[in-house]
């Protein structure tokens, strides 16, 4: 009886942790994506918008790592890559990249993300403060790649400030 104990305490802890690290694995793919999203360094040698075959193979080699196909081209016909390349590339430099996770909700076959994004970008001299409100779905079956990203358009600053 206590080795059936000991067995059943040690599979419900053993199942615990690999739901822990399943959900930390997807949560740090979120946050690199987001990383490489808001840093300079990610458009200081990505092809011109006008190269627009060019630089839609340039977003897919930089960011299919962490989203899927779906995603991507959601992204790509809303324009956001097109976006955050012609803001920060004018850019001198992009600092102080925070991020808050706000929510985390598992529903059913898909856990949802949400984050607060806030960084500083230095254009001309000025330094201006930004912050954008990003939400992820990150589907089980695909493992740890982003189903879904949405970008608030009414309150990110992206949208706002060029």
């Amino acid at each position: 009886m206590r080795k059936r104990i000991k067995y059943l305490f040690l599979c419900i802890v053993t199942i615990g942790l690999l739901v822990g690290c399943t959900n930390s694995s997807k949560e740090q793919n979120v946050e690199s994506f987001i990383r490489k999203l808001v840093s300079y360094d990610t458009y200081k040698d990505i092809s011109s918008l006008e190269e627009s075959g060019r630089f839609i193979e340039d977003c897919k080699s930089i960011f299919g790592e962490y989203i899927t196909d779906d995603a991507f081209d959601l992204l790509m016909a809303n324009r956001i890559f097109t976006r955050y390349s012609s803001v920060i590339s004018e850019a001198s430099a992009v600092t102080d990249i925070n991020f808050t996770k706000t929510s985390e909700t598992e529903n059913d076959g898909y856990i949802h993300f949400e984050y607060e994004v806030s960084y500083k970008i230095e254009l001309n001299g000025e330094t201006v403060d930004m912050k954008d409100y990003m939400a992820f779905n990150v589907l089980d079956e695909k493992g740890y790649k982003i189903e879904k990203v949405s970008i608030s358009d009414k309150t990110s600053s992206i949208f706002k400030a060029f």
